[in-house]
């Protein structure tokens, strides 16, 4: 797939999408206000010409001379020539009045940047917004000149890689990826870290591995057997053009439910290099229990109510507090008949009791599931997700398309010149919020804030076959 020409892809992006979030052309930037019009020299009399009226001043943005417009305002027409009679004087022509001052130039220009989840630039990817495409540079940054107030912005690794926002008004987006194998940016680096977990409760220690706020590996895997009283070995990689990169090595620890540990250590990480002796101790954290009552979605089962530290969760333990180690919160999880549905949320100190909504995920429509023949122009289309926005992905293997909208179908078509993957296809909706547009996710740097409270929903993927 990654054979086929890319340019071919983003040579056009198509004019009108469906749910009248299409692309829109660049608008044009507001003119300034004109400058005063010459008033005409009084006239002598009758015999050889004298001398011409002063030419005006144009708008306060420059000067013009005689019938020329300055910049931000239109320049005046040059005063007439008073007739003398003979030997007679000339009439001296009347000063032009100075135009109103033109309006300051509006910068139309989208100027934005791509960046890995790491929180680094993704360079050479490609930016689309209506029929202008650019390239990002070396610091993942782009300038897309006269852009309308409202637009759709495609950001493209390959053919086989894309993310579509729609109906977009920030004029400085960020557009976050996850890197796929092939895309520009994307190596694999290796380094293997051993070493001890000190001040333990138990034999069993969850270490985890985070670079640039990502984590990379968890210790012991699910499954796996604990490791050795106090010790841990295992091989971390990452997939971004960084080395070293900068790591942190956390040990967190739960005791019967009720006493939590953790520990943090940074360390930059060279890939191809062994690191032994990397010793993380852990201590106590104080912590509260917090009451959570959960208001449900119609249509939505409770499935559980979980306190978590980091990556660890636990429905009986009690919440951390004050940890530098982690993303302490409070997770409500349940189901629906399209799908599942998570609630997170991270109370400050002073915040004992939580209600939080439990939101119902998007019902999909069309394709149905084993649907065969399916063509870029085949709609896809859900239920809408009332409490955010949605995110359509279609994938196959080595193939992603992400359509962030706020409308309720999408056609791949609307991308001009998209193509499928190749085999069978799956396809599913997202539902992030709170949210009111698109720009809430189109904003922010990597490694994306927290917030204090997220809803995510997911519906149940259906598979189809592309024609």
């Amino acid at each position: 797939m990654r054979g086929r020409t890319f340019a071919v892809l983003l040579m056009v992006i198509a004019a009108t999408v469906r749910c009248g979030t299409g692309f829109r052309q660049g608008g044009v930037p507001p003119e300034g206000g004109s400058g005063g019009s010459d008033m005409a020299g009084s006239s002598g009399k009758s015999g050889s010409g004298g001398k011409g009226g002063a030419s005006s001043d144009g708008g306060s943005d420059g000067n013009a001379s005689a019938g020329d417009a300055p910049v931000g305002g239109d320049g005046g027409a040059a005063a007439s020539a008073p007739s003398t009679g003979a030997g007679g004087e000339s009439g001296a022509g009347n000063s032009a009045q100075a135009g109103a001052a033109g309006s300051p130039a509006v910068d139309t220009s989208v100027h934005g940047k791509v960046m890995h989840e790491f929180g680094g630039p993704l360079p050479g990817w490609q930016v689309v917004i209506g029929e202008k495409k650019v390239i990002t540079n070396e610091l993942g940054e782009f300038t897309v000149p006269d852009v309308g107030e409202t637009y759709d912005l495609l950001v493209a690794a390959s053919d086989d890689h894309l993310r579509l926002y729609q109906g977009v008004t920030t004029r400085e987006p960020i557009a976050v990826m996850s890197l796929m194998d092939g895309d520009p940016g994307w190596v694999v680096h290796t380094a293997g870290i051993a070493g001890s977990v000190l001040n333990t409760l138990t034999p069993t220690t969850f270490l985890e591995v985070w670079i640039h706020g990502r984590l990379e590996m968890t210790f012991p895997a699910t499954g796996a057997p604990p490791p050795e009283p106090g010790s841990y070995a295992n091989v971390v990689t990452w997939n971004h053009d960084e080395n070293p990169a900068p790591a942190e090595v956390r040990g967190v620890q739960l005791k019967d439910n009720t006493t939590w540990r953790a520990g943090i250590l940074s360390r930059s990480l060279a890939a191809g290099v062994d690191y032994s002796g990397v010793n993380v101790t852990l201590e106590d954290l104080a912590s509260r229990t917090v009451i959570t009552t959960p208001e449900l979605a119609p249509g939505v089962s409770l499935t559980t109510v979980v306190q978590c530290l980091s990556e660890h969760c636990d429905s009986l333990a009690p919440l951390p507090m004050g940890s530098s180690v982690g993303d302490a919160r409070v997770e409500v999880r349940g189901t629906h008949l399209s799908g599942t549905t998570k609630t997170f949320a991270r109370p400050t100190d002073d915040e004992n009791e939580l209600t939080l909504l439990l939101t119902a995920p998007s019902g999909l429509f069309a394709p149905t599931n084993a649907a065969t023949g399916v063509s870029p122009g085949t709609e896809f289309s859900w239920q809408p997700y009332a409490d955010g926005i949605h995110v359509l992905k279609i994938s196959a293997a080595g193939y992603l398309v992400e359509v962030y909208t706020s409308g309720t179908s999408f056609a791949l078509a609307d991308i001009a010149a998209a193509t499928y993957g190749t085999g069978t296809h799956t396809w599913k909706v997202l539902g992030l919020g709170p949210a009111t547009s698109v720009d809430d996710y189109v904003g922010e740097p990597a490694p994306v804030p927290l917030k204090s409270v997220e809803y995510l929903t997911e519906s149940t993927a259906r598979s189809f076959t592309p024609q």
